[in-house]
């Protein structure tokens, strides 16, 4: 049975926006994980139910 906890098989990829008004990105200070794979965006409300989530698992 895998971690959900166990991520040191992912490299994440380094965004460098060159000009944040050619696009919707926002930086943020830390690494963060895209749930799914479907989306290349990091959205908040997936961060809410992700935290909701590990609180209940007590993670």
């Amino acid at each position: 049975m895998s971690s959900v906890l166990d991520c040191s098989k992912f490299s994440p990829p380094i965004i460098k926006i060159e000009d944040p008004r050619r696009n919707s990105l926002i930086e943020v200070p830390h690494p963060f994980i895209i749930p799914g794979g479907r989306f290349r965006e990091f959205y908040y409300w997936d961060a809410y139910w992700i935290a909701k989530g590990l609180i209940a698992s007590d993670l």
